[in-house]
């Protein structure tokens, strides 16, 4: 095992290990590759697993007051340990309500910081079950934190140049190439190639089993690569990989596909013919 010079590393959350689906793609699976590589790897969430498990449930505002305190505890506790760490990890925020007091403390107090945002936080996003907090959520926050942190990683090109306006030392790890397997079933003639549509909606270019909706949602080599045996995955992906010009030309087509034919502006009107013929 190689222990790096800077190995100690705290991973400040949001919410509770393998809970979140951002956490879980932008750093959590990467934790045994870390520790393989000697890195420390020490986690602390805001959010435990009891305010998980009703945080997203509407009502429960007492119960919700309670672990929200019980969160800023466990920072103010997090803050006697920072100097420990070589490299403090911060994803979205430190504290979710309010002014940059914590922020500017674990900025103040970290030898080193990375902040890793996903999607644009900064804008005041809610979920329904919490609108009536809205008013509360710290949105400045991940401004503050784009400005002072020694190194920023964003998720996608429009996000990784907003961030530029306020740090240049950022990296943008994107999704490159999307992957729709699926097996020769009969449960899979009905599905629709959501999958698909998703990655082709972002201009991601998409590698799918030709079979079923596929067809119909990707035109082979135009706006998507269709593929039937396990030489034929291999070959395409190297072959976007290998291609920069094809991922972007693929990529691009897919996202006008999408915006053509399966977008809201497209398929409006086939749902308002359906429901004019139940009034006539």
């Amino acid at each position: 095992m190689t222990f790096r010079p800077h190995n100690k590393i705290l991973f400040l959350s949001p919410y509770p290990f393998d809970k979140a689906p951002s956490q879980r793609l932008k750093y959590e699976q990467y934790f045994p590759c870390f520790e393989k590589e000697g890195y420390q790897i020490t986690t602390s969430s805001f959010v435990d697993e009891k305010f998980w498990k009703i945080i997203y449930n509407k009502g429960n505002f007492f119960l919700k007051g309670v672990y929200t305190l019980k969160g800023y505890f466990r920072r103010i506790k997090d803050l006697f340990s920072l100097r420990k760490y070589d490299v403090v990890y911060i994803h979205l925020w430190v504290t979710p309500l309010g002014f940059n007091l914590f922020e500017w403390l674990f900025v103040s107090f970290s030898k080193k910081i990375i902040y890793d945002i996903d999607d644009l936080i900064f804008l005041g996003h809610t979920s329904d079950a919490n609108k009536k907090s809205k008013f509360l959520k710290g949105k400045a926050k991940a401004i503050y934190l784009m400005k002072k942190a020694d190194h920023v990683i964003t998720c996608t090109p429009m996000l990784d140049e907003f961030v530029r306006k306020f740090n240049f030392n950022t990296t943008d790890i994107s999704l490159d190439i999307g992957l729709y397997p699926l097996p020769n079933e009969p449960w899979v003639y009905g599905k629709s190639g959501l999958k698909a549509l998703q990655y082709m909606a972002l201009g991601i270019p998409t590698v799918a089993t030709a079979i079923g909706a596929n067809f119909r949602v990707i035109k082979n080599e135009e706006n998507g690569i269709l593929v039937d045996s396990f030489n034929d995955w291999k070959d395409s992906i190297l072959r976007l990989i290998n291609d920069q010009k094809l991922r972007e030309s693929i990529g691009q087509n897919g996202r006008i596909h999408v915006e053509k034919s399966f977008s809201l502006s497209s398929n409006q009107s086939k749902y308002l013919e359906i429901l004019k013929k139940m009034n006539s």
